[in-house]
């Protein structure tokens, strides 16, 4: 008698973790708010047309097309006025979604699967339908219905999941520090950090300081300076131009932060790196 046997305790970081599922339509009311999650989303447009906004460029969405946005990349929807966009979003907590060799570094991964949208669907219907009903068991049916409609995408454009499990919890000020560590090279000053988080600036300033011992500023500096020292020991780039890179306006203020920070100044560190080099 043949024997068939998986140890289903050895799967457990290979789940996808939903936390919410919800269906929007836009309205006369619908704002377009830049925004971003410390969870992952996926989209599935079911209806009209619009545009997915990131930081990096405005892609044009229409019905079939799935968005997947990984955590902490700022992003909104904004709806076509004659054709009305309507989608279904799925939160996945404690993933990043990686592509293949090009689109491995992508934070947002766009896909037109129009031709799969009547199998796509009737899972979305299925699965609201199980919420609505309520049979028994009907918690596990809508999760093996989010489960398929998962695997079909992630089969269908060769993407996988990632478990980024961490110990802490995610809280607001956590997001903002993950914020400041992998957004450092663009423009922020406090007043933007709290109109994208919807905080008042001084209260940010205030939780922030108390959860990590450090002004927001003082830390976003500290990212900046860190990976400028590792472009100045590794790259012959100018040092105007890491100045730049890293996400000062100005190589004064570029020069007098960083010695502050690393206690020497950009000149000196280039100029010991090389000098260790020769040795």
């Amino acid at each position: 008698m043949k024997q068939f046997y998986i140890n289903l305790e050895s799967f457990i970081n290979n789940t996808i973790n939903f936390t919410s599922y919800e269906r929007a339509h836009y309205n006369g009311d619908w704002k377009s708010y830049e925004h971003m999650h410390a969870f992952a989303e996926i989209f599935f447009i079911t209806q009209g047309k619009g545009v997915f906004r990131t930081k990096a460029e405005d892609v044009p969405i229409h019905k079939g097309m799935v968005i997947i946005v990984n955590p902490m990349t700022v992003h909104t929807e904004i709806s076509s006025e004659d054709s009305p966009l309507e989608y279904a979003v799925f939160s996945v907590k404690n993933t990043t979604f990686v592509g293949q060799s090009t689109e491995r570094s992508k934070q947002v991964f766009v896909y037109n699967l129009f031709s799969d949208y009547d199998f796509l669907f009737n899972i979305i219907r299925v699965l609201e339908d199980e919420e609505e009903q309520k049979r028994p068991l009907w918690q596990m049916a809508v999760i093996t219905e989010l489960n398929k409609f998962a695997i079909f995408v992630l089969r269908k454009t060769g993407l996988y999941s990632l478990n980024s499990d961490s110990k802490e919890k995610p809280n607001t000020m956590s997001v903002i520090h993950l914020f400041l560590k992998s957004q450092y090279q663009e423009e922020i000053s406090l007043d933007k950090l709290a109109n994208y988080f919807f905080l008042n600036k001084y209260y940010l300033a205030h939780a922030y300081k108390k959860k990590y011992g450090i002004s927001v500023m003082k830390q976003l500096n500290i990212f900046r300076c860190n990976e400028a020292k590792k472009l100045l020991e590794t790259t012959n780039l100018p040092i105007s131009e890491i100045a730049v890179s890293v996400g000062f306006n100005s190589i004064s203020h570029f020069s007098g932060t960083y010695k502050s920070i690393i206690n020497e100044s950009p000149a000196k560190t280039r100029k010991s790196f090389y000098e260790n080099t020769k040795k």
